[in-house]
């Protein structure tokens, strides 16, 4: 693993949220292998790098390093999270896993502000194999701007008002990391005559390759989309087709043959009496609630409260 370790130290960190951002990034230098390599980033309005890209042969020196860094003055977020791309990208290729871990209360007010125009950045750095995990810290961080920076630069994003909050988040992440089988992976799709494909767990278009979460030995990834389907179409031929592309732990690259969707026509009642796949139910419920969320994210982004607000229409003959 190559982990850009990217602090912010500026005035709304003073106190409490750099003192566990701190912690965290000691907790993940001690937590990686010596063969590892790891960089260190703080950022205010200026950019200062205590640990350059290196392998982790002497923790304790890393630590050091960074432990006793001193409040700053504003955000320049989009600056530091560069200078941690820029430790990693001479080194970053398919399959090499180079992660930046923002850890920040995403409260930018220096250069480049905008939640969007960072999650679009961090997507273009994802696809030259240069991923985003942020940590929201502190009180009043910004969930819609970490979120949006993590969610379009294929990491995760995680928050605590503690590092001993972050702990799970932080096991959860490395045993995917170390577990990690197959990343870069897209899902491309071909509709039968007829069939108009939708995504429902996904903001891409199902015209063009969809990307798909990194996949850990033993795991599931999964998509979740809405066929349309004409009537009168032949029911005896595929819905859709599709082909998965990746890259391997090793470096390697797949593609998978063409799976065919091909499902039955039944009259209406026999469909009814099909049993239900609990899976596949509660995946669409967490998928549902995942879509609400980045519409509400979204909403806030741009100041429609209202919006963001989301209420279920209330059952037949219940109330509220």
């Amino acid at each position: 693993m190559h982990l850009a370790l990217v602090i912010d130290r500026s005035g709304s960190m003073s106190g409490g949220p750099l003192r566990e951002a701190l912690k965290c990034a000691e907790h993940i230098v001690r937590r990686i292998l010596p063969a590892d390599r790891v960089a260190v980033i703080a950022y205010d309005d200026e950019i200062l790098v205590p640990a350059p890209l290196a392998a982790v042969v002497n923790p304790d020196a890393i630590v050091a390093s960074f432990a006793h860094l001193p409040t700053g003055g504003s955000t320049a977020l989009h600056a530091g999270w560069q200078r941690g791309v820029a430790e990693l990208k001479a080194l970053a290729a398919a399959g090499q896993l180079s992660r930046v871990v923002l850890l920040s209360d995403g409260e930018a007010n220096q250069g480049l502000t905008d939640p969007e125009a960072l999650a679009a950045e961090a997507k273009q750095e994802a696809a030259a194999h240069v991923t985003t995990t942020t940590i929201g810290l502190g009180h009043n961080f910004n969930e819609v701007l970490m979120a949006a920076m993590a969610d379009a630069g294929q990491g995760r994003h995680y928050y605590g008002q503690t590092a001993a909050d972050l702990q799970s988040a932080f096991e959860e992440e490395f045993a995917l990391l170390e577990a990690l089988h197959a990343r870069e992976i897209t899902l491309a799709f071909v509709p039968g005559p007829g069939v108009l494909i939708e995504l429902r767990s996904a903001d891409d278009r199902a015209d063009a390759p969809v990307a798909l979460a990194d996949l850990a030995y033993g795991a599931q990834t999964w998509l979740f989309v809405r066929l349309h389907i004409a009537a009168g179409r032949d029911p005896a031929s595929p819905l859709f087709s599709a082909v998965a592309h990746g890259t391997l732990r090793d470096g390697t690259t797949f593609a998978t043959a063409p799976a065919m969707l091909v499902v039955p026509a039944l009259p209406a009642a026999d469909a009814q009496r099909l049993p239900r796949d609990e899976i596949v139910l509660q995946r669409g419920v967490d998928v549902e609630a995942g879509r609400l969320f980045r519409q509400a994210r979204a909403a806030l982004a741009a100041g429609n409260r209202k919006a963001a607000y989301l209420r279920r229409k209330p059952e037949q003959g219940k109330g509220n």
